[in-house]
């Protein structure tokens, strides 16, 4: 009885109108908030480390881990100085080593591979890293040039200005608070 006085002179087929109306309205409404939801969860910020693939190395994804640091191939062809510039933009440098072999291997470098690395040669002639290290001379640097690449299993020298991709390199991430065991 009451439902019939919510509807006081409302003609039968207008009042299951006016409920399916009303059903619909609030499925829609329930799908809305739910897509909302939906969003909302998957656009949440998230931190970059770790990924599922890097929580044992503690790298960013897409870099590779190799005794304590962490490798990276740029995408994009440029000089020596815009290669170590944009490494610097990722919070590395050009990448630093001491056993070719072994970052050949951790790479897994297969021919053709031609990318700048982050030893070049100071005002006094002497090959340095980044950071201002001297190059221990742990491999030989084939060429003349003033800037070091990896070229397939080895490293040679070019002049600076000549464009290849960069290999970034970065100190692991061992001790940050993401990579640390809950």
């Amino acid at each position: 009885m009451t439902y019939d006085l919510f509807f006081v002179g409302t003609p039968p087929n207008v009042r299951v109108k006016n409920s399916i109306t009303w059903i619909i309205l609030i499925l829609f409404v329930i799908q809305i908030a739910g897509l909302v939801t939906t969003i909302f969860v998957f656009t949440k910020a998230k931190p970059q480390l770790p990924s599922a693939a890097a929580t044992t190395s503690c790298c960013p994804t897409g870099w590779h881990m190799y005794q304590g640091n962490c490798y990276h191939v740029l995408e994009t062809q440029e000089g020596w100085n815009a290669s170590q510039n944009r490494c610097l933009s990722l919070g590395a440098t050009l990448a630093v080593f001491g056993d070719l072999e072994k970052l050949i291997g951790a790479m897994n470098v297969r021919e053709p591979f031609n990318h700048w690395i982050g030893l070049h040669r100071s005002s006094e002639d002497r090959w340095k890293w980044p950071d201002g290290t001297p190059f221990k001379n742990n491999f030989e640097v084939e060429g003349d040039g003033g800037c070091a690449y990896l070229k397939n299993r080895a490293v040679s020298s070019a002049d600076c200005a000549v464009w290849k991709k960069g290999l970034c390199s970065l100190k692991g991430l061992m001790n940050h608070k993401l990579c640390r065991a809950t």
